[in-house]
């Protein structure tokens, strides 16, 4: 396993046939337009991920901080 740090560099290695990987079709779109990469089902249910805001325990959050966390609360729950 390799961790890449960049999509581009993700898919460069797929192109190449040098790996597989699991990205959102968004990502890849022109290069399955293209067919210089292919795009495999998954299986029939979907990928879900599970995102967390884990702040410091000892630092008191400011209000720019306090504000995207409450962004993000309220995106979660429009879902």
């Amino acid at each position: 396993m390799i961790v890449l740090g960049s999509v581009e560099a993700i898919k460069e290695r797929v192109r190449l046939g040098l790996g597989v990987s699991i990205l959102a079709p968004w990502v890849a779109r022109r290069e399955i337009e293209e067919s210089s990469i292919v795009a495999l089902p998954l299986g029939r249910r979907k990928l879900t991920r599970c995102w967390g805001i884990l702040p410091g325990r000892a630092k008191r959050l400011n209000l720019a901080e306090e504000t995207f966390i409450g962004v993000c609360e309220s995106a979660a729950l429009l879902r």
